[in-house]
């Protein structure tokens, strides 16, 4: 309890988890203290006496080590069944308590610094006395106030410290949640000096992201969580999408494209390309329009960085071509290949936009010639300005460097994020009891938007589980019914005898990680992908990945990608790992370590956001470059 003693001229802010019940047991006289209610903070008590009281008095707090400081909440949390954070402690490791943390406390919870300041955000408590040596500290102190000087043994029953260390991701996490302990405090920060730099630098800038959707997609939800991930870190982003806003969140507003505009172009592409299309490829093929002029929306105004996300139908050529003409920074980050391309979202093997998007083989005939016009529009449209271009793989940044359209642009490589705390093995238990699957069981999940997308790899997937179906090596698991295909997303028809479960199409986010992490394995056989959701969120949640060794897909994997992923369109060598993986759940186990280490390393939400910051403070160190070259 913060202590107040008016008499004595004592104040004493109990900032919790920092040894305070010592220094309060102390502090204790026969007069009585004002009501104060349990770890009041300092601007609380000034509001109960006045300012003026309140600088006549000596007043102390504690303050101790961040890290250390929110190791002791978790472990508090954790061994208190009545404290609000108790059961989401106890799931989490403490590189995940860390990662979610600003997100499950009030704001007084999110730093010490809280308990500290006035209403004008200065300190202002007179002593601050620190954890690590308090007892020299108080005794210091206690000479001059003329107060007991021994302390009485902090209790640290419940506040014992765990050597468990901190990822890097949740160690740039701590920082960007506790940055104000650490430079007021002077503690020694838990990350990199760049990392402290990119920090440090965050809120120097005013974001603006772009994408067409809000939930719809993985790369919408890859924005969204890039969104989050900078406010985290300081930095101001707001954001624009022409649907899917969320009423609750100041931060993400709508702007639809006008709806007669929307069903013009909609009969436009229905007859000219989707009722022409080849049998190549079903993978989406868009013109990106009607697009919306945005250069006199007050938040493009503001930004100094916009960053484009997935935009077809939202942001056209020629509404990108005006912002970069306006003297805007814009970043782009590419999901697929529609930004060089004459409107196919991957190319299905052609490469002819390396010299121009003639002829086009995913369309049986193009009379108008607009897929070329598309190509030349780009040409024209983003041939000037200050773009800097983002791919989330090594393998779609070198096709876009040898692009016609962007061949002179710079060009970095940035892995989305994901939440790590959210895509977690600990939800694997309840998956399995979600999915009705018994310790014995083998789950073999395919996941994707819409199975039917001939790119995923569905009948890959379907042919190398029939195949595993007549493996003898699979005849126990396939006799017993305990070799299970699961496919999240839109099913696509199969004839199979395997007993597989259909989940359709979750909206629910916690169930669509508790059916990843329940299965044994997620298969990823894309015949051409970028940094597929599905290969990623299984690594976060300690599910390994099985697939074809296809566009991004090696880079998610890492080293054993040589080992789990087979030739691109190899059947048998497909079916040969998930067989492999399906009798051995040793190495099941193994690998399920290894997958959450991977996804820890690479594909952390802060390390992406560090990543951005960095990517963005490069740009306003530069001119604004106006045109390429």
């Amino acid at each position: 309890m913060t202590y107040v003693s008016i008499s004595r001229g004592i104040a004493f802010v109990h900032v919790p988890r920092n040894g305070g019940s010592s220094v309060r047991s102390i502090l204790r006289s026969d007069d009585v203290p004002e009501p104060m209610s349990p770890h009041r903070r300092a601007k609380d008590v000034i509001e109960v006496i006045g300012r003026v009281e309140w600088d006549r008095l000596e007043s102390i707090a504690v303050v101790r080590d961040p890290e250390t400081w929110l190791r002791s909440v978790w472990r508090y949390a954790r061994a208190t069944p009545v404290h609000a954070l108790h059961r989401w402690a106890l799931v989490n490791d403490f590189s995940n308590f860390v990662r979610g943390y600003a997100d499950h406390v009030e704001s007084e919870w999110r730093s010490q610094t809280a308990w500290l300041v006035d209403d004008c955000d200065r300190i202002a408590v007179r002593h601050v006395l620190r954890f690590e040596s308090l007892a020299l500290d108080w005794s210091r102190l206690a000479v001059q106030l003329g107060i007991e000087s021994e302390l009485p043994r902090s209790n640290q029953s419940k506040a014992a410290d765990s050597d468990e260390g901190l990822t890097a991701d949740a160690a740039a996490a701590l920082y960007a949640t506790m940055r104000e302990d650490y430079e007021r405090f002077g503690y020694r920060p838990p990350v990199a000096v760049p990392a402290l730099q990119a920090v440090a630098r965050g809120p120097e800038f005013r974001t603006l992201q772009l994408s067409t959707f809000c939930r719809s997609g993985g790369a919408a939800r890859a924005a969204v969580r890039l969104h989050r991930g900078l406010q985290r870190m300081g930095v101001e982003s707001r954001m624009l999408v022409s649907a899917e806003a969320p009423p609750t969140d100041p931060t993400i507003a709508e702007v639809p494209p006008l709806a007669d505009d929307v069903s013009r172009w909609r009969v436009i592409e229905k007859y000219w390309i989707a009722d022409r299309r080849s049998e190549l490829s079903n993978t989406w093929f868009s013109l990106g329009r009607p697009g919306i002029d945005l250069r006199d929306h007050p938040w493009v105004r503001e930004a100094d960085i916009v960053h484009l996300h997935w935009v077809s139908g939202f942001q056209s050529t020629d509404d990108i071509g005006q912002l970069l003409r306006s003297g805007k920074r814009v970043v782009w980050t590419l999901h697929d290949e529609w930004a060089y391309t004459g409107g196919c979202h991957f190319d299905a093997g052609c490469g002819r936009w390396r010299v121009g998007c003639r002829a086009c083989p995913q369309l049986n005939a193009d009379p108008l010639g607009i897929v070329d016009a598309s190509f030349d529009d780009r040409l024209s449209h983003l041939s000037s300005g200050d773009l800097t271009l983002v791919c989330p793989s090594e393998w779609l940044a070198q096709r876009v460097r040898q692009s016609r359209v962007f061949r002179d642009r710079r060009v970095e490589v940035v892995p989305n994020g994901i939440d790590l705390g959210r895509f977690h093995p600990s939800l694997r238990a309840a998956g399995r009891t979600r999915l009705g699957a018994s310790d014995a069981d083998v789950l073999v999940l395919f996941a994707a938007s819409d199975a039917n997308e001939r790119r995923k790899g569905f009948s890959a997937f379907a042919q190398a589980m029939d195949r595993c179906a007549a493996d003898p090596r699979c005849a126990e698991l396939v006799g017993q019914g305990r070799l299970v295909p699961v496919v999240l997303g839109v099913p696509a028809i199969w004839q199979s005898l395997l007993p597989r479960r259909e989940l359709g199409v979750l909206a629910d986010e916690t169930s669509i990680v508790e059916c990843i992490a329940a299965a044994d394995m997620v298969v990823v056989p894309s015949f051409e992908d970028n940094l597929p959701n599905a290969a990623v969120e299984g690594l976060a949640c300690g599910t390994p990945v099985v697939g074809f060794n296809s566009g991004g897909i090696p880079e998610i994997v890492g080293s054993d990608a040589t080992r789990w992923l087979a030739p691109t369109g190899d059947i048998a060598a497909l079916a040969e790992r998930i067989a492999t993986l399906a009798n051995d759940a040793a190495l099941r186990a193994r690998l399920r370590v290894d997958a959450r280490r991977r996804a820890e390393e690479r594909f952390g939400e802060s390390s992406h956001g560090l990543a951005m910051i960095r990517l963005y403070a490069s740009l306003a160190e530069a001119p604004v470059r106006h045109t390429v070259g």
